[in-house]
């Protein structure tokens, strides 16, 4: 089931939790506006954060572990939402189940902040969620929620007790049909879902701590460019320099917190004998390794790193489907130390997996090979998955934007060709210059 994803970007919840307040009125646990907005607001999210690498990484997780999760701000407004339950949206496309749901949520989010870590519920419908808080630089910047799945398997009996809940029904047909969507929901113990939650709220944190790291820098390279450009150097605008510098300098240790924290994982799995544990947190630190690196001069990698990655991502994937995926990736050695532009390879090969084998009933093959063509480069990836309709086709967010980079580094010496039959898989073929042409 594919994972739909909400960015929200005005008011989406109307009423806030009120939490605990001090004598000044402020929410404990928040810290003062920061540049003009409240720490951990929505539109503090939108300022700090590029909020579409978020819902991706977010989006990725859900598709992962099979369950929803919402990241909302200390007052519970919704910035991102990744569902993957027909059975929750279908209640809240009804405006009593929605009340109610959004009541449940409001409790456990109280909850869970007076805890100060996760806290593990049965919401209103029956369904196992969890909620924790996210602490960023020992601030409240908001909570991750996640769930959306069957405690254990549900029998009949037990199911028609649990539908009886189910206030909001309005009629016995309806009710028929959120039964079946209920049975059709994944199956997580407390244990997993915990595990899922603390690996997501770990990369959250950090991915906002990198986005501080990249505003103040900007924010020197800014006042060092007033600064010459004014040809005065105020001593407070000199301070102001000097408090951003030592800022980012503290901060550049954050990554490395990331990826201690992921060995950590891995070597506790490996004392519990979590072998699929340990390979999926090694793959994913690899695969975050590269995501979050400083690349090269104009955005450029050698295609023997952006083929690393996607071996990374594909195995990571492999985790959750087993027996169900296969690839196989081959370069030529004369084409590993090409530049290219970064991550172009790696979406190419995430369309293949979604929308290609993930749909499929079968055993999913992909084939990836990189070779030297002459003075070009050519990529051809192909999947056995379910394949499209030319007809019918229209080009994701994915595709549009390596055809974007293409032209911008290639102009018209760069071609990137999508062929597919439905049922018999697809083939992406990519041909492009040994050298970018253009240097953005």
């Amino acid at each position: 089931m594919g994972a739909q994803s909400n960015i929200i970007k005005n008011n989406i919840l109307t009423e806030t939790i009120s939490f605990e307040q001090d004598g000044q009125g402020k929410t404990k646990g928040t810290a003062a506006p920061n540049e003009g907005f409240e720490y951990g607001s929505l539109e503090w999210w939108h300022e700090t954060v590029d909020i579409e690498k978020l819902d991706e990484l977010l989006r990725s997780f859900a598709r992962l572990f099979q369950v929803g999760v919402c990241l909302l701000t200390p007052k519970g407004r919704k910035v991102i939402l990744v569902s993957v339950s027909e059975f929750c949206d279908y209640v809240h496309s009804i405006r009593k189940g929605k009340a109610i749901c959004d009541a449940c949520d409001k409790r456990a989010l109280r909850t869970s902040l007076k805890q100060g870590d996760i806290h593990i519920y049965t919401c209103s419908n029956g369904l196992t969620d969890l909620c924790a808080p996210l602490h960023i630089n020992g601030r409240l910047a908001g909570f991750l929620a996640s769930g959306q799945v069957q405690p254990g398997l549900t029998g009949d009996a037990e199911l028609e007790a649990i539908s009886r809940r189910w206030t909001f029904v309005r009629n016995d047909e309806e009710r028929a049909f959120l039964m079946e969507k209920y049975r059709q929901l994944p199956v997580m113990d407390e244990t997993e879902l915990k595990r899922a939650l603390e690996i997501i709220r770990l990369l959250s944190t950090q991915i906002v701590e990198l986005c501080e790291i990249n505003l103040a820098r900007q924010k020197i390279l800014e006042q060092s460019l007033l600064l010459s450009q004014q040809r005065q150097k105020s001593a407070g605008m000199e301070h102001a320099l000097h408090r951003a510098q030592l800022k980012a300098l503290r901060s550049q240790i954050n990554p490395h917190f990331l990826f201690n924290s992921l060995n950590c994982i891995a070597r506790l799995a490996l004392f519990e004998a979590a072998d699929r544990t340990v390979e999926m947190t090694e793959q994913l630190a690899d695969y975050l390794r590269y995501t979050l690196q400083e690349q090269g001069e104009h955005g450029l990698v050698s295609l023997g790193e952006e083929l690393q990655c996607v071996r990374s991502y594909l195995a990571i994937y492999r985790v959750r489907f087993g027996d169900r995926l296969s690839f196989f990736i081959k370069e030529d050695p004369e084409v590993r130390e090409c530049l290219v532009p970064f991550m172009l390879i790696q979406p190419l090969a995430e369309n293949a997996l979604i929308h290609g084998l993930e749909p499929s009933l079968r055993e999913g093959r992909l084939l990836l090979t990189a070779k030297k063509d002459g003075d070009a480069i050519h990529v051809v990836l192909r999947d056995n998955g379910v394949g499209f309709k030319a007809s019918g086709f229209r080009e994701g967010m994915g595709l549009a934007n390596v055809r974007k980079r293409l032209s911008l580094y290639y102009g018209k010496s760069a071609s990137l060709d999508v062929r597919s039959v439905p049922c018999g898989g697809t083939r992406v073929e990519l041909r492009l210059p040994e050298k970018p042409v253009n240097l953005p």
